[in-house]
């Protein structure tokens, strides 16, 4: 087993924790969207301070819509912790290995038809023998992420809520990823979430017959054994 450790700064912004790596992914981003979250100036500090987020050895982003992607936050960030290497989104897929770490990049679709040209990829990390998939924006049962995917198994899915309110990702989640655990994030904090998102996401989880956990909380850890 693997104990895997995965922290929310805000929507889908996380640090992950695995053996002796943190890897940030989207973690930094300032601008409010209606019915979603964002890293305010106090959750900001706190973020900053905060063991779980400290000194990351990966900073990632998926793509630079400004609700995964604050360019003036991420200067900062990297002025603090100059040894973190930065992984851009890029048109090609591309890996960065470390020992027994691999981040692949994954050149996936995003999530609608006005996005077709948004340059944006989804994350396979490997450690060992263990696969975590992060999704990001991608449009929800891609047959581009079956394909990417291959016949590899999937540890640990960290999803849009999404794959799981909706039928099509249910689907595809129990009868082609058959990912043995799975995150949801993209959630908004209580206070923002309008649109009744997390309890949509709370009871189509339910639905799946796998191990389902919301992250939707400031600075909510979660651990997977992997």
């Amino acid at each position: 087993m693997t104990e895997v450790q995965i922290t929310v700064s805000a929507n889908a912004g996380i640090c992950i924790q695995i053996d002796k790596h943190r890897i940030w992914v989207d973690a930094l981003h300032e601008d409010k969207q209606p019915g979603f979250s964002a890293v305010k100036p106090e959750l900001y500090q706190q973020i900053l301070a905060s063991e779980k987020f400290k000194a990351p050895d990966y900073i990632c982003v998926t793509h630079c819509h400004s609700d995964h992607y604050s360019e003036a936050m991420l200067s900062q960030a990297r002025k603090r912790w100059p040894n973190a290497q930065l992984c851009m989104p890029e048109k090609d897929p591309y890996k960065v290995t470390d020992g027994d770490l691999t981040l692949e990049f994954i050149r996936l679709p995003h999530e609608g038809a006005q996005y077709a040209d948004v340059t944006h990829c989804g994350i396979l990390i490997r450690a060992g023998e263990k696969h975590i998939l992060i999704g990001g924006d991608c449009e929800t049962a891609s047959p581009a992420l079956a394909q990417a995917v291959g016949e590899k198994e999937i540890d640990l899915a960290i999803l849009n809520f999404p794959w799981v309110t909706l039928s099509k990702g249910r689907a595809f989640l129990s009868q082609s990823l058959r990912p043995k655990h799975i995150l949801l994030c993209h959630l908004p904090f209580e206070e923002d979430d309008v649109n009744g998102f997390r309890a949509s996401a709370r009871r189509n989880a339910n639905l799946l017959e796998t191990d389902v956990r919301l992250l939707c909380e400031p600075l909510q850890t979660e651990t997977v054994n992997i």
